[in-house]
């Protein structure tokens, strides 16, 4: 099998998944299987996700578990982490803070 197919094959369970768990819109960013790195980019991408969707829970996988020997799913957990915690700070990205201040609610 190559990694083409197994991408899809993954990215319809993926779909399946979400639909039995009522979630409107899957993302997928299209990285390369172990090919992933703890990049500015890859963090601000994730930052504007989780700003565009603003969920109440991020979960990901733990990046401290000793047991999680797959790289990608390391650098995937940690930059979900950091993410999560630079989503909440305007200073961070101006790149993004049009983003961010258009979906907060407004002060009356």
């Amino acid at each position: 099998m190559t990694s083409v197919e197994l991408a899809r094959i993954r990215q319809q369970e993926q779909r399946e998944a979400a639909t039995l768990l009522g979630v409107k819109e899957v993302v997928f960013l299209g990285m390369a299987d172990q090919q992933l790195e703890e990049t500015p980019v890859f963090r601000e991408e994730i930052v504007r996700l989780i700003r565009r969707f603003r969920p109440k829970i991020v979960l990901s996988s733990d990046p401290y578990r000793r047991y999680l020997w797959h790289r990608d799913h390391r650098i995937v957990g940690q930059v979900v982490m950091d993410a999560g915690q630079e989503s909440t700070w305007t200073s961070y990205s101006t790149q993004y803070n049009a983003e961010l201040l258009q979906r907060l609610p407004q002060s009356d």
